[in-house]
């Protein structure tokens, strides 16, 4: 899912006759399914159906030292974890 701050989204009643015969795959639907409480990702939309804010562009850094130490802790528990 992405910002797209060009597309211009439009309003569409949620209950339509036939509707509920459509089953959501055919029409595009994606659900997604967060893990370990992540924040997951919603464009927020103004009434006229931009985008609010503008697209989060990826930040390309490395970690630090104490994120690596932390990972490589972290992943080692798991091998251990895994082998016993």
């Amino acid at each position: 899912a992405y910002c797209k701050p060009d597309i211009q989204f439009i309003r569409v009643d949620r209950e339509v006759d036939g509707s509920i015969e459509v089953p959501n795959s055919s029409c595009g639907f994606a659900g997604e399914l967060y893990e370990s409480n992540e924040e997951g990702f919603r464009t927020q939309r103004t009434e006229d159906g931009f985008a609010a804010k503008p697209e989060v562009q990826t930040q390309q850094r490395q970690p630090s030292d104490a994120e690596m130490d932390e990972l490589m802790e972290t992943l080692s528990s798991k091998v251990q974890s895994g082998s016993s």
